[in-house]
């Protein structure tokens, strides 16, 4: 297909410099650098409950492609040793398994048993060396419900961010996925 012919996605191309610049503002980097208290962690979760529990293959490909369109995504923060604010670099030693990850609740699978595995999961703290980000589709939730627990650092987004990502990469309609 010559370039002429091609057409652009606006979401691809909306989602290419998602996040921002590479280096931090001062509000991120005071928000990276004061988890050396873990009090003052800086997270962002976010729970989308599925009304049925997505095929997981299909739902990693909406991440391998949410990854490559999205930069922020594949990287890490890097802090300097003197002077400046931590910057965004890309990983290069990247791993999706890592970052899309699926737990199975014990039956019976209550809303309860979800909010709790959901926590859990917000209060580990991120590697530094990775991209600081993690979605875990927690399945078994009673009436063949799922939910995705997406975690970010506040660096990366906020709690608004978040939900305009995820609004725009899910849709309602599941045949669109």
């Amino acid at each position: 297909m010559s370039k002429a012919n091609k057409q652009v996605d606006p979401l691809l191309d909306e989602l290419r410099n998602w996040g921002g610049p590479d280096e931090m503002s001062a509000f991120e980097s005071v928000m990276w650098l004061a988890e050396v208290d873990p009090r003052l962690r800086s997270t962002i979760v976010s729970i989308m409950v599925f009304d049925t529990t997505p095929e997981w293959e299909r739902l990693q490909a909406e991440f391998r492609w949410l990854v490559a369109a999205a930069r922020r995504f594949r990287q890490k923060v890097v802090v300097p040793e003197r002077i400046g604010n931590p910057t965004w670099v890309e990983d290069s030693d990247f791993d999706f398994d890592y970052h899309v990850r699926r737990q199975q609740l014990p039956s019976p699978g209550s809303d309860r048993q979800m909010f709790d595995a959901a926590s859990i999961i917000a209060m580990q703290p991120f590697d530094r060396a990775r991209p600081p980000w993690e979605a875990t589709l927690v399945e078994g939730i009673e009436g063949g419900r799922a939910a995705l627990v997406l975690k970010m650092h506040h660096a990366a987004t906020d709690g608004l961010g978040i939900v305009q990502l995820m609004q725009r990469i899910f849709h309602r309609d599941r045949e669109a996925l």
